[in-house]
């Protein structure tokens, strides 16, 4: 089987999404596979246009570069939006479209929280082209795609509610972790006081009430420490969000490597997710398989897999004051957080990312069998 998977992210050394297509390439050649994966590095000619357009001309690239290449390969992985133009054309190469995230589901949560927020609404050109044309351009490659994937049942009944695809086509996937993450803790502090946040940071990924909860239970607790790790912004910005009097008890680490992210796990008490939309949260997974007790919003693995009082505890989307509660439950309580991290753990154990790999290539494996069906029934298509 020869595949591609293009992406509409650049290819970073610390992306969770560019890493876990590395894997997978390496995982396909073990099979006698291969996995080709494009990002828009592959195109510099992009660069002259603003990032906001790139949902077209991202896609106008890729459909040239694909067609001339289109007998290269059985099958191709579109990451979203970026196969829309492709599946325009008569080819006969069959087509995934596989979501790491849906967007109109993170631009709806993000004008809502602006809108919490008092803050001006988002300028007319981001939500024409966010907004209105992402929804019909996603619309129609998943209804010519062969199949199409998604992270959580959330993201699968939107795009069963809208006919964007039907039950058959359409697969959950769930993000595997790699085995560095897992680990036997036995050892639970008495007293908690390490927390740690992993999130590029974004308005979306609940920053507000991060920093609010935090401020509240800093004064509390004189020996209480966040950790905030891959903000992908500089450690003063982050920093500045924080009020003067508990900002020397945050540490940031704008980038983060896996083998680092490991470490920190494991040095942690309690880890904390505030996301207000959030298609999978691989960091709570890995935070999961590190036995850690979990505070988190009901946003992607969480709410899939996750049971509130037995694996984790979940708090309201926006609520930094249900948040702080939270938190504050597991300070002392030292067999709570045992309860909590090992279900966590235990969950996470049903995720390793060689099984989860393994059903990826199984199903571009099945797309190539279909299509090669397709053809025999109905023979050549012009």
């Amino acid at each position: 089987m020869r595949a591609v998977a293009i992406l509409h992210i650049s290819d970073s050394l610390f992306g969770a999404v560019r890493m876990g297509y590395r894997r997978l390439e390496q995982a396909a050649r073990a099979r006698g596979d291969s996995l080709d994966v494009v990002t828009p590095d592959r195109f510099p000619a992009l660069d002259r246009w603003h990032a906001r357009w790139r949902a077209l001309f991202l896609p106008l690239v890729v459909a040239v570069w694909l067609w001339r290449r289109r007998r290269q390969y059985d099958v191709a992985l579109f990451h979203s939006y970026t196969g829309w133009m492709f599946n325009l054309l008569p080819a006969r190469l069959p087509t995934i479209t596989a979501f790491h995230g849906v967007e109109p589901l993170a631009f709806e949560a993000f004008e809502a929280e602006r809108r919490a927020q008092g803050l001006p609404r988002l300028s007319r050109r981001y939500r024409l082209v966010h907004g209105w044309m992402m929804r019909h351009v996603l619309q129609w490659t998943c209804r010519r795609s062969r199949r199409v994937t998604c992270l959580n049942a959330e993201e699968r009944s939107y795009l069963l509610d809208r006919g964007w695809t039907t039950a058959d086509r359409l697969v959950v996937l769930h993000h595997g972790v790699t085995n560095e993450f897992f680990v036997d803790r036995r050892d639970y502090a008495p007293r908690a006081r390490r927390i740690l946040w992993v999130a590029q940071w974004l308005e979306l990924k609940g920053v507000h009430y991060l920093v609010e909860a935090f401020a509240a239970l800093a004064r509390e607790h004189a020996d209480l420490e966040l950790w905030c790790c891959g903000t992908r912004i500089p450690s003063e910005v982050v920093l500045r969000s924080f009020p003067e009097d508990v900002r020397n008890r945050v540490t940031v680490k704008a980038e983060l490597r896996h083998d680092e992210l490991s470490a920190d796990l494991r040095a942690a008490d309690i880890f904390v997710h505030t996301a207000l939309n959030e298609a999978y949260g691989r960091a709570i997974a890995e935070a999961m398989a590190s036995a850690l007790p979990i505070v988190v919003t009901p946003v992607g693995v969480a709410i899939d897999l996750l049971q509130d009082g037995r694996d984790c505890l979940i708090v309201p989307k926006a609520d930094a004051r249900a948040l702080a509660l939270a938190i504050g439950r597991l300070l002392d309580n030292v067999e709570l957080r045992k309860k909590l991290g090992g279900g966590a753990r235990r969950v996470a154990a049903t995720l390793t990312a060689r099984e989860r790999d393994a059903v990826v290539l199984d199903l571009l494996s099945e797309v190539v069998a279909d299509a090669g069906a397709h053809d025999e029934r109905h023979g050549p298509v012009s």
